[in-house]
């Protein structure tokens, strides 16, 4: 089910007026999404092993892309999970400046540090939650947080930056020039971080349905930089209160408000605090 970001009502309850779009968005979804039934594969067995890679950077919420069997990491942080604290989170000296090329055959990892690159890039390509994306061989990077010393503070980053991957593989397997196989355009419009691109959307919701039954979509409009969102709720942020209101008004069903003709009229979330 979908719902919008206009609240009404009050309490403990966020009450939504507006109607579902139930229809296309599930359509599209199942037709994108791969089936989540267990796969026959005849006499031969799939099975997962935990390797070691001698030398892999111990990096998190990095951007990634691929070439000929060979890994290219870019971004993230050094520390794991960044402290609660507002005063020790997302610390500077634990960017990830580097650049990694991993072969996961042969073992081999190549780095080299993004500092040769203007210093807007080369502040982004250490941030951490870059949107991004490989399409052929060029990895697009958008936006992306961390700290910034042009700044002087922690910003979400304005920039797309585009990456010839074999390319820039080369150069740091080699100790090449990097700047050549980098370029990037500024605009606030791209200061983003944290979300997921429309295959992610739709291989969680697959997730959310086959464990939970059923999901909740979130239409958020007029943002600063994104005009539309879809935020993923789980499904037990809905409600579980049941209301009869009397003939000829709604009625509440499970977190979900019919009216008179039976008609979902608006869905009552939790409002979680901050």
């Amino acid at each position: 089910m979908i719902v919008t970001d206009r609240p009404a009502g009050a309490g403990d309850l966020c009450a939504d007026p507006h109607l579902p779009m139930r229809t296309p968005l599930l359509a599209a979804l199942l037709l994108l999404v791969p089936s989540l039934h267990a796969q026959s594969f005849g006499d031969r067995r799939l099975v997962l092993e935990e390797t070691t890679i001698a030398g892999m950077p111990g990096i998190q919420s990095f951007a990634w892309a691929q070439h000929q069997g060979q890994w290219l990491l870019i971004g993230g942080r050094t520390d794991g999970l960044h402290r609660r604290q507002p005063f020790a989170a997302f610390l500077a000296a634990d960017n990830n400046t580097m650049a990694h090329v991993v072969d996961p055959v042969s073992g081999a990892v190549w780095s080299a540090s993004l500092a040769s690159l203007p210093a807007a890039q080369f502040e982004q390509l250490q941030s951490t939650n870059m949107e991004f994306m490989q399409q052929g061989d060029v990895l697009y990077v958008v936006g992306g947080y961390g700290f910034s010393a042009t700044a002087n503070d922690h910003i979400t980053h304005p920039l797309l930056s585009a990456i010839d991957v074999p390319g820039a593989m080369e150069a740091i397997r080699t100790g090449g020039a990097l700047a050549p196989h980098f370029r990037f355009i500024t605009d606030e419009r791209l200061a983003v971080t944290g979300g997921y691109s429309f295959t992610d959307l739709c291989q969680l919701t697959a997730i959310m349905t086959a464990r939970d039954g059923e999901y909740v979509v979130r239409e958020v409009r007029g943002g600063r930089a994104d005009p539309y969102r879809l935020q993923i709720l789980a499904i037990d942020r809905l409600g579980v209160r049941t209301r009869q209101m009397g003939a000829g008004k709604t009625d509440v069903r499970m977190g979900v408000e019919y009216d008179s003709a039976g008609r979902p009229v608006r869905y009552h979330l939790h409002i979680i605090a901050a």
